[in-house]
């Protein structure tokens, strides 16, 4: 019977021991994959605005997310992804950041499936400023997005798209509404100010971090 518990005792050691080394290795492996949105991910801006939660995707939720349009759902790839909260002091979250690395034989058509994402937000929403995507450029980042015309609906005010066709990378940014005691903006134009601002700080910030 002693001998019997002995043989318990060393199995159930071995199993703890092989099941410390599996996580070990897998969390080496974790650590080894390339930080392909590192560039993203670290920026400070001077106007009190700062990173209030960040989330690398890990590995089993890095798939390809769906997207809605007027011909139906689409897809758009991705092989790496951070979430990034940003806020100011004192105020609920300001924007929702989502770099996203596309595969890079997919990049071309999911470009297109995101601009057509904000076609069927503008279409679908209410209170919109425009019809088409506004399009604009910062610091070299072609950029597709939505204004709504007030603050009185939506937990948006807008949604912005960056392309990087240097990366193949695709930023999506969701600028959040709040009461008014939460967020920084009390107008339509004050919030204007505040997201040019970002989107010029944020995109030349990715630059200088890659180095460009």
């Amino acid at each position: 019977m002693l001998k019997f518990n002995r043989l318990v005792v060393i199995y159930l050691v071995t199993i703890i021991a092989c099941s410390s080394l599996l996580w070990s290795v897998k969390a080496q492996r974790a650590s080894d994959q390339p930080d392909l949105l590192k560039p993203y991910t670290f920026c400070t801006f001077d106007d009190g605005l700062r990173v209030t939660k960040f989330e690398r995707l890990p590995k089993s939720e890095v798939y390809s997310r769906g997207v809605q349009t007027a011909a139906g759902e689409k897809e758009i790839t991705r092989i790496d992804s951070y979430r990034i909260l940003v806020a100011y002091p004192k105020t609920d979250a300001f924007a929702n950041i989502r770099p996203e690395k596309s595969r890079p034989d997919a990049y071309i058509q999911d470009k297109q499936n995101a601009i057509e994402e904000l076609r069927h937000l503008i279409s679908t929403g209410k209170e919109m400023e425009s019809t088409e995507p506004i399009k604009a450029t910062y610091n070299g980042f072609e950029s597709y997005g939505l204004n709504r015309r007030t603050l009185e609906i939506g937990n948006t005010v807008g949604v912005y798209v960056l392309f990087n066709d240097t990366d193949q990378t695709i930023t999506t940014i969701y600028f959040f509404n709040a009461k008014p005691k939460k967020r920084k903006f009390q107008t339509i134009g004050e919030w204007k100010t505040l997201k040019e601002n970002f989107l010029n700080n944020y995109t030349r910030c990715i630059n200088n971090n890659s180095g460009r």
